[in-house]
C-alpha cells in the first residue's frame, strides 16, 4: 500500500522525479507589513535553516533511490520556503553600523555583500581621491555633513562627474576692480535631498567616522597653507585645527563603546571650527 509524499506524489517517488526542481529555492517575497529589517533577517535565518534541513532529507532520499529500493517511511524534505526580500539590501553594503544592528544576516545576504564591487574595490583602492568640486566648495566656505565625506560618496563624486548637484557662484575676489570668475560648488540644498542631512545621532560606524574624517582632513590639507609649528607668526588654519579635533576624538579610550555619547559633542565642535571657533585641548 503506497503512501503520499510531502511533495504530493505517491511513495516511492518515480525514477524521473525532479530533485533539482524540488531543491531550488522559490522566488523571494515582499516582507510583511510593518516588518522591520531585523525581524526580516531573523525570519530569513530561520527559513534558511529549515530549507537546509529539507534539502538534506531530499538528497538522502535521492541517494538511497539511486542505490536501490527505498525503505518504507523515507521521504524527501518539505517544500522550500521563500525568503523575505526587500529592495533596500544595498544599504547593508554601505553601512557597517546598519549591518551590525540588524544581524544575524542570512547567508544569501552575506554572499551578496561580499560580492559587491564596492566592498572589494574600496579596500584595494585605498583612500579615495578628493573631487575638485569638494575642494572648491571648502575653499569658498561651503560645508556639508560629515557622511558626505565617506569613502563611498567621495569616490562616487570623483569617478562620476555630475553625481553630486552643483551650481555656480562668484569665485573669491583676488584683486580690486577685477570681476571674479564663476566656479562650481556643491549645491547643498539639492544634495541634501539625495544624501540627507547630518542627524544628531551617528549614521556612520566608528570606522566610517574615521574614514570620513580623514577624507575631510585631506581635503583641508590640500587647500590650506602649511603651518610651521616652529614659526609663531604662522596662523592656525582649518586644517591644523581639524587635525587636532580628529586626533582628540579618535584617541578617546572608549572611542567605539562611547561613540553615540561623544558624537553629538564632536559634531557641534566640528561646526564651530568651520565657523569661528578654534580647537582647544583644555
Amino acid at each position: 500500500m503506497s503512501t503520499t509524499s510531502g511533495c504530493g506524489q505517491a511513495l516511492p517517488l518515480p525514477s524521473d522525479f525532479d530533485y533539482v526542481l524540488w531543491t531550488t529555492r522559490p522566488t523571494g517575497i515582499p516582507p510583511l507589513p510593518n516588518m522591520t529589517l531585523k525581524e526580516q533577517n531573523q525570519q530569513n535565518v530561520r527559513i534558511e535553516s529549515e530549507n537546509a534541513s529539507s534539502i538534506a532529507f531530499t538528497r538522502a532520499y535521492e541517494n538511497t533511490a539511486k542505490a536501490g529500493p527505498v525503505p518504507a517511511g523515507l521521504d524527501v524534505g518539505k517544500a522550500l520556503q521563500p525568503f523575505y526580500v526587500r529592495s533596500s539590501k544595498k544599504l547593508l553594503v554601505f553601512s557597517e553600523q546598519l549591518r551590525n544592528s540588524v544581524s544575524p544576516l542570512p547567508t544569501f545576504l552575506m554572499e551578496y555583500i561580499a560580492g559587491e564591487p564596492h566592498i572589494i574595490s574600496s579596500a584595494l583602492k585605498g583612500p579615495p581621491k578628493i573631487p575638485s568640486i569638494f575642494l572648491m566648495s571648502l575653499h569658498h566656505d561651503v560645508h556639508f555633513p560629515l557622511h558626505w565625506w565617506s569613502d563611498r560618496v567621495v569616490r562616487d563624486a570623483f569617478e562620476n562627474a555630475g553625481s553630486i548637484p552643483a551650481h555656480q557662484i562668484d569665485a573669491e575676489q583676488t584683486a580690486s576692480l577685477v570681476k571674479p570668475e564663476k566656479v562650481f560648488v556643491v549645491d547643498v540644498p539639492k544634495a541634501i535631498k539625495m544624501l540627507g542631512e547630518e542627524p544628531s545621532r551617528p549614521i556612520l560606524s566608528p570606522n566610517e567616522w574615521r574614514g570620513a574624517s580623514q577624507n575631510l582632513l585631506e581635503a583641508l590639507r590640500l587647500i590650506c597653507p602649511p603651518v610651521d609649528p616652529n614659526n609663531p607668526d604662522t596662523k592656525n588654519t582649518h586644517h591644523s585645527e581639524y587635525d587636532l579635533h580628529v586626533k582628540f576624538f579618535a584617541n578617546l579610550e572608549e572611542f567605539e563603546a562611547m561613540y553615540e555619547v561623544w558624537y553629538p559633542v564632536e559634531r557641534e565642535l566640528r561646526k564651530k571650527i568651520f565657523s569661528d571657533g578654534l580647537f582647544s585641548l583644555d
